[in-house]
């Protein structure tokens, strides 16, 4: 339900600013107005600190004017998030009565409600009229930015993104000692430039760089007379970052998704002996059982075995000595089972990915094998217009195991790419996202997921320059692989096609943070928000909000990445 937006205009000259010298002021004003928004039956003001009060009860009396700004289709939960996050720019000690007033508040909250802007003789009023104190200006929106490109007439911009960008963090103390030298001051007379920083995280300095195409952090912008003269850019690629604040997207983990449960290894090494026993006899079935049996099941048992608290011993982990062997049985058992018995061989594997130097091996051997021969036959399996129990045992297990290989950076490049040979694990993620059985929707879910978060992990590594704040390491196999559009296109069709069709709130959940991942920090220009943008891809995400009952963390959610998805 829509919710009305107004704006309380109060004059703090009390009528005074009408007798200032046109000559001071370059044209002459009506008032040195202070603003407030009133939505939900609530007026929140900045002054010294973000305030909310009922309305026309602040401290600055009744307002001279009220302008009715349209409605918000925000719901006041989101709309109260969106404050709390605001108080961590909009701080007592930031407040200038010129540069970082009121009016900069204001012009933000009414971008975030309704997308438009507060009326031009507020926001237009001349700095001149105020403090020439501040060396550096702060702008954080279109509006207080051209104001100051009117007001002066040479300025200096930095864009800047101090929270991510280590260059940034250096050069921003260093421009704001420039601009105490260099800048417009009470102690010049006026004269020099007027410096000023928009910092992209800061109220609508993101849609500021947008505006004027900042691809990059730190950028400076030379302005004579209200137009741009020279640009020296930095060397950060900047990546789309949404004004919208995105509460429950930062807070998504992107730890990977495993399947690490150990079932009795003493049943599934007993009745895949008993498969193999029932299959024709010859020499290298039996050599496959006795891999297995001598080989693989002690290396498995000792490796999940119960911990014990009395030793410290580290958990075994698979050489080549025991991997090639085991993959040559594989590839041997897959081609003489059937396919719906073939399922607790597969889960063997599902554990053993767990084990980083199976899973570093796997990367670099041939193939990928087995998983390659693995993801053929799910492949197969699912183009079927009907599976038995057994078969569908057979798919959940295989995408239980590549999901948990997308837990490793460079297997997860192999097969995400699709150079495994048998092709990529993309390859069945569509079908299984439209699968009949909903625990397999899940599986697959997951599996989308971890590929997400793959290309997720790497560009918050690559825009703090460092470890990021949600991730320790990644490696140069899963930068390229984060680079590699190709399968990332492949990913967002089968987001936006399966939830079209899901209506599970666990499967949503799991598709709507994958659909976040690829889309949060993702190139403005890139081939992934373009295909959202064709597919529709925001409408079919808000879609998941009518008539379903959803649980707050998987509604913000799905909200969000809303918002993330460019309108058609």
């Amino acid at each position: 339900m829509a919710s009305p937006v107004k704006l309380y205009i109060y004059d703090l000259s009390k009528g005074k600013a009408k007798q200032l010298d046109v000559q001071l002021t370059g044209r002459q004003i009506s008032g040195i107005w202070h603003t407030s928004i009133v939505v939900f039956d609530k007026e929140v003001f900045y002054d010294q600190g973000i305030h909310t009060t009922l309305p026309g009860l602040s401290h600055r009396g009744q307002p001279v004017q009220i302008e009715d700004l349209g409605e918000t289709e925000i719901d006041q939960e989101t709309w109260e998030e969106y404050l709390e996050e605001m108080r961590d720019h909009y701080t007592a000690d930031k407040y200038h009565p010129s540069d970082f007033n009121s009016n900069s508040f204001t012009n933000d909250c009414v971008g975030f409600l309704t997308g438009g802007t507060i009326p031009a003789f507020v926001k237009d009023l001349p700095t001149a009229t105020e403090s020439l104190t501040a060396s550096v200006h702060s702008s954080t929106n279109s509006a207080s930015f051209t104001t100051l490109l009117r007001t002066y007439r040479a300025v200096v911009a930095c864009f800047a993104d101090p929270q991510w960008s280590p260059p940034c963090r250096v050069i921003v103390p260093m421009f704001e000692k420039l601009a105490e030298e260099k800048g417009v001051c009470a102690a010049t007379g006026g004269r020099g430039a007027a410096f000023t920083k928009i910092d992209l995280r800061v109220g609508e300095g993101s849609a500021l760089a947008t505006e004027w195409s900042i691809h990059a952090t730190p950028t400076f912008m030379f302005f004579l007379d209200g137009t741009k003269i020279s640009e020296l850019k930095g060397h950060i690629h900047y990546t789309l970052i949404p004004r919208f604040p995105l509460p429950a997207v930062k807070a998504l983990s992107l730890a990977p998704i495993l399947f690490t449960q150990v079932p009795s290894l003493e049943i599934v090494f007993a009745k895949l002996a008993s498969l193999i026993d029932a299959a024709p006899p010859s020499p290298t079935i039996t050599e496959a059982k006795e891999v297995l049996h001598a080989q693989v099941a002690p290396y498995l048992k000792a490796r999940f075995a119960p911990a014990d608290p009395a030793k410290s011993s580290p958990q075994p982990s698979a050489a080549a000595a025991l991997l090639a062997p085991w993959a040559a049985a594989t590839t041997v058992l897959v081609e003489v089972l059937p396919v719906d018995t073939l399922f607790p061989l597969v889960d063997i594997w599902r554990l053993a990915v767990l084990d980083p130097g199976t899973a570093t091996w796997l990367a670099s051997s041939p193939g990928v094998a087995p998983l390659g021969i693995i993801v053929r036959i799910a492949r197969n399996a699912l183009a079927e217009p009907t599976q038995d129990k057994g078969t569908r045992n057979y798919v959940l297990t295989a995408l239980r195991l590549l999901t948990n290989t997308l837990s490793h950076a460079a297997l997860a490049r192999v097969l995400l790419a699709g150079t495994s040979g048998d092709g990529g694990v993309l390859d069945i993620l569509l079908p299984a996202l439209l699968h009949a059985d909903p625990v397999v929707r899940t599986a697959a879910a997951s599996l989308a997921f971890n590929a997400s978060a793959c290309v997720q992990r790497v560009r918050v590594v690559a825009i703090a320059g460092l470890g990021g704040a949600n991730v320790e390491t990644a490696d140069s196999d899963e930068a390229a692989a984060a680079a590699d559009e190709e399968w990332q296109v492949q990913l967002a069709s089968a987001l936006v096609e399966a939830l079209d069709h899901e209506s599970r709130e666990d499967v949503v959940h799991r598709l709507v943070a994958a659909l976040a991942c690829l889309l949060h920090f993702a190139p403005a220009e890139g081939q992934v928000g373009g295909l959202f943008k064709v597919l529709g891809a925001r409408g079919i995400v808000m879609g998941k909000l009518e008539g379903a009952s959803l649980k707050k963390e998987v509604r913000s959610l799905v909200e969000e990445a809303g918002v993330l998805c460019p309108s058609a």
